[in-house]
Order: structure tokens, then C-alpha cells, then sequence
């Protein structure tokens, strides 16, 4: 699969023109009141939201990919979706958790769940938004056998 092949599936609102894979969605868009609204669904308790950014990695975004494509050969007549699913990250792990793909053995942490909800609120994390593969897209709590399986959309900073 080819660098343009990756780019003809990557997301709508993804812009090709920026080096910088961290890009503010301006609260005037509709991308910013979709991502919103996800989340005041999936928090609990009201957190509130300073900032949203976009996360474009094509690398990670093309693994994803191939990732699904390599379930599908390997598990004919198995349905994967790909889902939006939450987890919170502390702070001061967000360069790492970025540039790895929130592969937990790399930034050091246990291994990640990707819930549907969250109930803790703490100032010192962010929520990561993410699409991830499942077989059940209704699954309240995702836990991917490696990073290839999910890629960051979203950043919500509080």
C-alpha cells in the first residue's frame, strides 16, 4: 500500500498540507461540536474541554489499516469495525504516548483499555480519542493485542 493509497483512505477532515500532526479544530466547526458532543457523551462526570486538537499521523493511520486487512484475511467471515473509544493519558506522558502510538510498552504504562465511557476527571490527564478495531463495536471496554489495532484521532485537552 502506497503513501497516496493511505492518503485516498485517511479521514475527510485531515489536511495534507501540515507537518505538524497536532492541529487545532476551531470551536466554529463542525468537526469541534462532533468531537464535543462524543465526548459529553462518553464523560460521566462534566469535564470540561480547553482545547481540542486533531491528531494526523499517516504512519500510524496507514498500520491501522493494514492491521484490518491482515484480521479480515486471517479471520474470514469475521466483521471488524472501527470504533471511537476513550482513554485518559497523565500529561506529562503526552509527547511519548504521541509519538508511539499509546503503546503502552513504550510510554510505560499498563496496558491500555479503550472504554466507551469515562468516569475519573483528573486535570493532570487527557483524553485520547481514538478509532479502534473491534468485532464488537457495542463493547463498553476495548483492550488491543498491540498498537497497530487503534490510531489517535483527537486530543482533548483540560
Amino acid at each position: 500500500m502506497s503513501l497516496e493509497d493511505i492518503w485516498h483512505f485517511a479521514p475527510k477532515t485531515w489536511n495534507r498540507s501540515y507537518n505538524n500532526n497536532l492541529i487545532p479544530v476551531l470551536e466554529s466547526s463542525d468537526e469541534y461540536a462532533d468531537v464535543e458532543n462524543d465526548i459529553k457523551k462518553a464523560c460521566i462526570n462534566n469535564q470540561c474541554i480547553q482545547d481540542i486538537r486533531r491528531y494526523q499521523n499517516i504512519y500510524d493511520f496507514g498500520q491501522f489499516l493494514l492491521r484490518g486487512q491482515i484480521l479480515c484475511s486471517e479471520n474470514p467471515g469475521t466483521q471488524y469495525y472501527a470504533v471511537r473509544r476513550y482513554v485518559e493519558v497523565p500529561k506529562a506522558m503526552a509527547e511519548l504516548a504521541m509519538k508511539h502510538n499509546l503503546d503502552h510498552r513504550r510510554i510505560q504504562m499498563n496496558a491500555l483499555e479503550f472504554r466507551s465511557h469515562l468516569t475519573n476527571g483528573s486535570s493532570n490527564s487527557d483524553i485520547y480519542v481514538v478509532k479502534i478495531l473491534t468485532t464488537d463495536p457495542k463493547a463498553r471496554c476495548i483492550v488491543p493485542y498491540n498498537f497497530t489495532e487503534y490510531y489517535i484521532e483527537y486530543i482533548i485537552y483540560r
